[in-house]
């Protein structure tokens, strides 16, 4: 698993960026998928919370508040079997109005692929 952390003083709207960012590697595993025989098998999960950033010299820490990392790790384990991008309840409700989503279960939504970004269409290599 990939922790990726996105933070205010990175961007202006973490969640938003998460969920861009989310869409076009979710665009870019199903061109490579299309295009390869070696498939990729993934699943992104998106989770707002908290975590604690430490760094020391050329090194970063980073510690979670509460079930902030576990959240995300099981996610992305559960949008897996899909490969799909899931959004945590946390994160969809602080998104409200933003994004399309299916409900999986009682605090996970299934990204819809009309989200908040759309990656721009691949040309098959040959």
């Amino acid at each position: 698993h990939k922790l990726l952390v996105l933070s205010p003083s990175q961007v202006s709207n973490p969640l938003e960026a998460a969920v861009q960012l989310a869409r076009t590697i979710e665009q870019i595993v199903r061109q490579h998928n299309l295009t390869y025989a070696l498939k990729i098998v993934g699943g992104i999960g998106v989770h707002q919370g908290e975590l604690i950033l430490e760094q020391e010299d050329s090194t970063q820490r980073v510690t979670s508040v509460g079930t902030t990392i576990l959240a995300a790790k099981r996610l992305a384990e559960r949008a897996q079997q899909e490969q799909a991008v899931y959004v945590s309840d946390d994160a969809y409700h602080a998104l409200a109005g933003k994004i399309k989503v299916d409900k999986v279960s009682d605090k996970v939504w299934r990204l819809r692929d009309t989200g908040i970004h759309r990656a721009p269409p691949f040309q098959k290599q040959r």
